[in-house]
């Protein structure tokens, strides 16, 4: 049998491709899955339950909002999309007995696999209650990230009245990634994959090997990789990447 499973990365940075490869394999992954979208039409393999528990950890976090002409601003997060928070390197977290409960009772029901692009902040809570645990952090550069990130701010519904920029949208990625780098990885059992490689194939047999379990070789799909343009790089986003691309092991 096989490790149990945290997938880690930021939001559009192919976790759920990378989750996806896993979901013949009889991980539990939640009771309650996000159906498929057309954002995501192969499917999030993100339990709703693991979302709402880091959602209410990271929102205690977060500044108040603001509305103006129907617009949200001041917030690093819209509500209950947490994904979307700028947290700095030295947020401290908190968590309420109610949650550290939730949390011990899911890492129980195990062989698992979980995905949630919040374990980019909290991911040493979940990995108390599963020490023994793998970490499969995925990223994809940071310009295609930016970029797809506004384009999902923009096009969904539950997202259109938000206001993020361009530079915001770096931040989003680069601190997201930098919790990683600096708070979590030095802990545990840690494999980097390139989003490319995950597609390509080209990760598969590493993947495999760090989890010890089979995947579904077929899941990745080449046409749902549809951010083809980029944006200029912040130097702090690019300083992350190259660090990002020196953890990943020669398949």
């Amino acid at each position: 049998m096989g490790s149990n499973i945290f997938v880690v990365g930021c939001g559009r940075n192919g976790t759920s491709m990378t989750t996806g490869l896993f979901r013949n394999s009889g991980l539990f992954m939640g009771n309650r899955l996000h159906r498929p979208t057309s954002e995501n039409p192969t499917g999030y393999f993100e339990d709703a339950s693991i979302n709402k528990i880091n959602n209410e950890i990271i929102t205690r976090c977060l500044p108040a909002r603001t509305m103006f002409k129907g617009v949200e601003y001041s917030c690093d997060s819209p509500l209950n999309k947490a994904w979307l928070a700028r947290l700095p390197l030295d947020q401290e977290f908190t968590l309420l007995p109610s949650e550290e409960k939730a949390i011990r009772e899911l890492t129980s029901s195990g062989p698992f696999c979980f995905k949630d692009t919040r374990f980019c902040y909290l991911l040493p809570f979940w990995r108390r209650y599963a020490p023994e645990a793998k970490a499969i952090c995925v990223f994809r550069p940071p310009a295609v990230s930016a970029l797809s990130i506004l384009n999902c701010c923009r096009n969904r519904r539950d997202l259109s009245h938000i206001a993020i920029s361009v530079d915001q949208a770096f931040e989003i990625w680069t601190l997201a990634y930098l919790h990683v780098l600096k708070r979590h990885s030095a802990t545990g059992d840690w494999l980097f994959v390139r989003y490319e490689d995950v597609l390509s194939g080209k990760a598969i047999g590493a993947l495999e090997a760090f989890t010890g379990w089979r995947v579904d070789r077929e899941f990745p799909q080449q046409s749902l990789n549809r951010t083809k343009e980029q944006l200029p790089i912040p130097a702090a986003a690019a300083a992350v990447y190259d660090e990002l691309l020196t953890r990943v092991e020669i398949y």
